[in-house]
């Protein structure tokens, strides 16, 4: 669709992919008919002791569990959104890159993530799943200043390479992401436990990039603040899976 004239992308071109994704909503709904429900829950339901409201059982009951699963998904979302849909405006309004390049370094990086995520979840049968969330945290934070650097460079080459790479490590994160979260809360409130601190993160990440746009507004385009701002988001999760890794174990020990 990038390729159409612009009067014409704006007319009607723009709706094309949505169109072309809504099928995948069957899809969605195709697979989540035959997800069975998991032993413990199942055993949860067979003992009767299913929650009426499980909602208002976790807020009372699992509080810090709930912010510990916002923060240790925040940099699935913010850090997402800001190396994708933040800097896609910010390299070409800020930077000056072309709409071509950010394209480029979006897809490829996206192209890229799907075999990122499939080789963390392989390793997650193998490795702590916490850990590898540390793993993805820590090395978004060591990547922060280097990624946006480049990306402010000017250079189309550089842009692209930091895109591609600054997402693997969130990627990393994100894997697993939907493993550490369940483990946080007890089976008869799981799914709400993970519904709404995954959507606490979610809630708050939809503010990054307007928080970057600020952000770059009153430095006068300074690039290392929006690299400051993701490094926060990166010890904001590292904090949380640190946080959850000490949960989970307390709970498997007890």
């Amino acid at each position: 669709m990038s390729f159409l004239p612009p009067e014409s992308f704006d007319a009607w071109g723009w709706r094309l992919p949505f169109i072309a994704a809504f099928p995948l909503l069957f899809v969605a709904l195709w697979i989540r008919a035959r997800v069975d429900e998991s032993p413990a829950f199942k055993q949860v339901k067979g003992e009767a002791e299913v929650r009426k409201l499980p909602a208002v059982t976790v807020i009372r009951e699992y509080p810090r569990a709930i912010f510990m699963a916002a923060a240790l998904a925040f940099i699935s979302i913010g850090s997402f959104f800001l190396v994708t849909t933040f800097a896609i405006s910010y390299g070409t309004g800020t930077v000056g890159l072309s709409s071509a390049t950010m394209l480029i370094a979006t897809l490829s990086a996206a192209i890229l993530q799907i075999v990122t995520v499939l080789v963390t979840g392989r390793l997650a049968d193998r490795i702590e799943p916490t850990r590898l969330a540390l793993i993805g945290c820590i090395a978004t934070a060591l990547l922060a200043f280097p990624a946006v650097a480049a990306l402010s460079s000017g250079s189309p080459v550089l842009a692209v390479l930091a895109i591609v790479v600054i997402v693997q490590p969130i990627a990393i994160s994100y894997a697993v992401t939907g493993v550490i979260l369940p483990r946080l809360f007890g089976a008869d409130v799981r799914y709400s436990g993970v519904a709404i601190g995954f959507n606490i993160a979610g809630l708050v990440g939809g503010f990054v990039p307007l928080i970057a746009t600020y952000l770059l507004l009153v430095s006068g385009s300074q690039w290392w603040t929006i690299a400051a701002f993701l490094l926060v988001i990166a010890l904001i999760s590292i904090i949380g899976t640190l946080a959850a890794q000490t949960t989970i174990r307390k709970r498997m020990n007890a």
